[in-house]
């Protein structure tokens, strides 16, 4: 068996070797990818708008396609739209806007009762252990150590 795999491998790496240069050869292309600038603006504003106003972080099984849905653009549009034109994936955006959210409620003092946790869960995060490590990658602190410096 492993001779048979060897002498036919040997025997045309050829083959092999032209697909694969010849993918490689291919520019990438993307969803927006003929897609005008002022198209691609209004994409932008249109998703902050839906961010700030909306703001669908806050629900904790958010996925990008309800957020496409809510632009009524598809879901792969979107995709390209953070991926190549905002330079950031889904997740890194939403978790930045749920760190930013939950960040005010920690410096808001009508949310001084609620626990770092509840404030978390408040924000959109799933569990503790998220949303204390995506809120240090993303402010460089931990909630705790956001708290104590907000003294």
């Amino acid at each position: 068996m492993i001779a048979y795999i060897g002498y036919h491998g040997i025997e045309q790496p050829e083959v092999q070797l032209n697909q694969l240069t010849t993918k490689s050869n291919v520019p990438k292309q993307h969803h927006l990818y003929n897609t005008d600038q002022a198209t691609i603006n209004n994409l932008k504003k249109s998703l902050l708008i839906v961010l700030e106003q909306e703001k669908p972080y806050l629900e904790e099984q958010l996925s990008l396609a309800q957020l496409s849905q809510k632009l009524g653009i598809s879901d792969k549009k979107l995709s390209a739209l953070l991926n190549h034109y905002i330079g950031e994936s889904f997740y890194d955006l939403i978790n930045r806007y749920r760190v930013e959210h939950a960040k005010g409620l920690i410096l808001d003092p009508n949310y001084e009762h609620l626990t770092l946790l509840a404030i978390g869960m408040e924000a959109g995060f799933s569990s503790k252990s998220s949303f204390n490590r995506i809120f240090k990658k993303v402010a460089g602190l931990s909630p705790s150590q956001f708290k104590k410096n907000k003294k």
